[in-house]
Order: C-alpha cells, then sequence, then structure tokens
C-alpha cells in the first residue's frame, strides 16, 4: 500500500475543519489534494477520535517493522551455506 504523504493528525485535521463549517473545496484547496481523495479519507477515517488516530498509527508503524523484520530473516534464509562454498 501507497503511504500517504500526511500524517493522520493531518487528515483528522482536515475533517475538523470540514466539519466546523469550512468548505470542502477549500479545505482540499489548502491542503494540495483532490475533493475524492478528500473522501476517500473521510470513509476511512469515519471521524476517529485522538487515541484512535494514535492507536492506528502505531500498528502501522509496528506492521512495517514486522515487514521489514520478515524480509530480513527471508533473505538471511535464502543465503547460500558457507560450507557448501568450500568442495
Amino acid at each position: 500500500m501507497k503511504r500517504s504523504r500526511f500524517t493522520d493528525e493531518q487528515i483528522a485535521y482536515a475533517q475538523r475543519q470540514v466539519d466546523g463549517g469550512t468548505a470542502v473545496a477549500d479545505v482540499c484547496r489548502q491542503m494540495g489534494v483532490s475533493e475524492a481523495t478528500f473522501y476517500v479519507w473521510k470513509k476511512e477515517y469515519a471521524n476517529p477520535g485522538s487515541t484512535e488516530i494514535r492507536e492506528l498509527r502505531q500498528l502501522r508503524e509496528e506492521n512495517a517493522k514486522l515487514k521489514r523484520d520478515r524480509y530480513e530473516q527471508m533473505s538471511y534464509e535464502d543465503q547460500p551455506l558457507p560450507h557448501a562454498w568450500r568442495r
């Protein structure tokens, strides 16, 4: 999945601005995203609280770390054994 260039807090802030009465087009123009992107964010985040956003970020970071660790482990498993080099 492609990583967003916006943090979860920035996305939540944009949603709060719209909930506060600012036009969607104005918020999108200010952030430099399309309205379609904003509505995808709205559907994905569905008004989470700040603790939920923090938990989501921590889970994503943990998942990325586990994927990196697994990739490193797999690359070591694919290495030929040193005793196989000596014949």
